[in-house]
């Protein structure tokens, strides 16, 4: 077996993966490698995982990897072949980095109504197969009062949507700051 080569190959994996972290801004110290072999014995053609060892793969550690591969098919197949070679057909190094927790929601603020709106003007919908124009009140989505219903027609801005509420709908933005939207009917 070429350990140079299996430990250079390794290298280069965990070199682009830890590439990867530092772009997303994640320590050193909070990221950790798995290498896991798909190992088999010659001439099988089904695979078993691994787990390589830790640092520099050496003769030893690699006796190590192989023994615990005779386990495996052992308790997999209930026989070994130990004196069978044993190939490795392919080599994984995943890269696992520890995030902080994500703080709780915080509720949003809100206002009132009259703080979130921004303007009224007319708007179209279709209303029992005709087109009505509605006056329609423009709100900011940051400045909608928590807890506080409202009725459509009705347009909620913010920086990355619109929300367009039809006529006989009805909404209220919760703890979490989500819209709950209520379909209706209009007569």
């Amino acid at each position: 077996m070429d350990l140079g080569r299996l430990n250079s190959d390794i290298a280069a994996m965990e070199t682009e993966l830890s590439a990867q972290f530092a772009a997303d801004k994640i320590a050193d110290e909070d990221v950790s490698f798995q290498r896991i072999g798909d190992l088999r014995y010659v001439g099988q053609g089904y695979e078993l995982n691994i787990v390589f060892p830790e640092g520099e793969v050496t003769e030893a550690g690699m006796q190590e990897t192989f023994e615990a591969f005779h386990r495996a098919h052992a308790a997999e197949y209930g026989h070994a072949f130990k004196a069978s070679p044993i190939e490795i057909v392919n080599l994984r190094v995943s890269g696992i980095g520890r995030m902080p927790k994500i703080d709780k929601l915080q509720a949003p603020k809100g206002g009132t109504l009259a703080e979130a709106l921004v303007r009224t003007g007319p708007s179209v919908f279709r209303v029992g197969g005709e087109l009505k124009t509605f006056e329609t009140p423009v709100y900011r989505r940051t400045a909608l009062p928590v807890g506080e219903a409202f009725v459509g027609p009705a347009i909620i801005l913010q920086k990355d949507s619109t929300t367009v509420m039809p006529p006989a709908t009805s909404a209220v933005v919760d703890a979490s700051g989500s819209i709950i939207i209520t379909l209706g009917e209009v007569a």
